[in-house]
């Protein structure tokens, strides 16, 4: 059962979406019989990623409301916070103003009640999907500066738990709000410490995202150059994955 779920995990960070899905399902089937409700919410918040991942985010949302009932009789306030957290990430890449507000509100609602049962890494992932909803704001340089103080809350939380992958992470959430607070010099500075992690951590697929966020930063900023360098390099990161990502970099280029 673990090593569905664990098969399934890995799958989704390979890019492997629909294989991801089907097997976050049977690792779902598996743990229902079961008193594992911690592991049942993993499985069913990887299949509402990959759902969303896969473009379907309403189909997300709908899998994420239909199990949020149930969690709820149950008292499961893991699977509670885990379902509204997925409920706020649809909500969110769904766009529009009702859909960003909604999405903010519960992944507050789960931020909270992460904070409340001591899990750090599901409590960093919710102000990673709170800084990305500040973003969506039509004030961008509003939306970047609630983003950013969102953000570093995860790095500090990241930091604790000594997770480096998460830190990079919440780096590239701070460097976006510098950015859209027309601060490109504090967003090069957070996004490039970012991208050491990924090189120490020897992460290519961290590397290649990251690059591509500065190549994107870079451009927008003005540094052509720059930017042509840094998406040249993604692009043959991407390539040797094989990844999806691959035409955003060469768009890029």
């Amino acid at each position: 059962m673990a090593s569905s779920l664990a098969e399934a995990e890995a799958l989704y960070d390979a890019e492997e979406l629909q294989e991801a899905l089907e097997m976050a399902k049977l690792a779902l089937q598996q743990l229902r019989g079961t008193n594992d409700k911690e592991n049942a919410a993993r499985a069913l918040r990887l299949q509402a990623l990959a759902l969303i991942g896969a473009g379907d985010a309403e189909g997300a949302e709908s899998l994420a409301r239909a199990e949020l009932s149930g969690c709820r009789a149950a008292g499961d306030r893991r699977g509670e916070a885990m379902m509204l957290l997925s409920i706020g990430t649809a909500n969110l890449e769904r766009k529009g103003t009702g859909k960003r507000e909604e999405g903010s509100q519960c992944a507050q609602e789960a931020r909270a009640m992460f904070a409340e049962l001591g899990d750090k890494k599901m409590e960093v992932e919710a102000l990673h999907v709170l800084a990305s909803g500040a973003l969506q704001l039509d004030d961008k340089r509003r939306g970047g500066l609630e983003a950013m103080p969102l953000a570093s809350r995860a790095r500090e939380l990241s930091l604790e738990m000594g997770d480096r992958k998460l830190e990079a992470l919440s780096l590239h959430r701070l460097a976006a709000g510098h950015a859209a607070a027309d601060d490109f010099e504090g967003c090069i500075e957070k996004v490039d410490e970012g991208l050491d992690l990924s090189l120490e951590l020897k992460d290519k697929r961290l590397e290649g995202f990251l690059l591509l966020a500065m190549a994107r930063w870079h451009l927008q900023s003005g540094d052509a150059e720059r930017a042509l360098s840094e998406a040249e390099d993604a692009v043959e990161i991407y390539q040797l994955l094989r990844s999806p990502k691959e035409l955003a970099a060469v768009n890029v280029v």
